[in-house]
């Protein structure tokens, strides 16, 4: 009998024993878990690199660069005040400054860029022609691609707004005052570098557009909606664009003689 309480008392005082070791590597390990989890979150800041005005602009560059030569059907759906209309084109484009577009629904309106000259034809006749002779006044300059971050550094003030997520978000102020827009944000996609929404602002209100791709990632779709002066109605602007053809287009479609 004595035995066996001295066997029991034995193995409750082992028992306890163990309890009091463990109690105290608990109590030594919560202080440390504090201090790994407060340090954790004092260096993951500083470990993430904020990112800059230039490398987005850089990104958007390379993300959204495709090639210059191209013919597409583009179906333009405009509501204004309830009023909708439709409009059918194909457009031939070729490097930086050439553009043909062809209005499907009457045969005879095109208008032509090519460099410096542009031609518009309304039912066959012709209603505008510039030459590189009035090269001061140009009415619309292509030369560029679809997005130049250089051109749009040296027009605005451009800070970074919000980084979370999968997306950028650039506020845009333009250096000159007479803009008709007082900023803009513009936000970007980070899986693709592309530009996905805009918003304009003015004292009209905001003017937002949104943008998608397809999976080859042409512009597949353009939707714009802006306010109207004195008055809470809005229009809506929408452009399609499908067929897309990316490949040799000919050089005869740009002729202007």
């Amino acid at each position: 009998m004595k035995n066996r309480d001295r066997a029991r008392n034995y193995r409750e005082k082992r028992q306890l024993n163990k309890e009091k070791r463990v109690s105290k590597y608990r109590r030594n390990l919560f202080p440390g878990m504090i201090y790994l989890t407060a340090l954790m979150l004092i260096m993951i800041p500083l470990l993430i690199k904020a990112i800059t005005v230039e490398e987005v602009l850089n990104n958007i560059n390379a993300g959204m660069k495709r090639s210059d030569t191209l013919s597409e059907d583009v179906i333009m759906n405009i509501n204004v005040q309830g009023t909708e209309k439709t409009e059918r084109m194909r457009l031939y484009r070729k490097g930086e400054d050439k553009i043909r577009i062809e209005n499907l629904g009457k045969s005879g309106d095109v208008t032509i860029i090519n460099g410096d000259k542009m031609l518009v034809k309304i039912n066959g006749k012709e209603v505008i022609r510039q030459t590189d002779k009035n090269r001061g006044f140009s009415l619309i300059q292509p030369g560029k691609t679809v997005f130049d971050g250089e051109n749009l550094k040296n027009k605005n003030i451009i800070s970074i707004k919000e980084d979370s997520g999968n997306r950028v978000v650039l506020h845009l102020i333009p250096k000159q005052k007479e803009q008709n827009y007082s900023s803009m944000d513009m936000i970007i996609d980070k899986n693709h570098w592309r530009i996905v929404e805009q918003k304009l602002y003015s004292n009209l209100g905001i003017t937002k557009m949104n943008i998608e791709y397809d999976h080859e990632g042409n512009v597949a779709r353009i939707s714009m909606d802006t306010p109207f002066p004195h008055g809470s109605d809005r229009g809506s602007l929408t452009i399609e664009y499908s067929g897309v053809n990316r490949g040799v287009v000919n050089d005869s479609l740009f002729d202007i003689r």
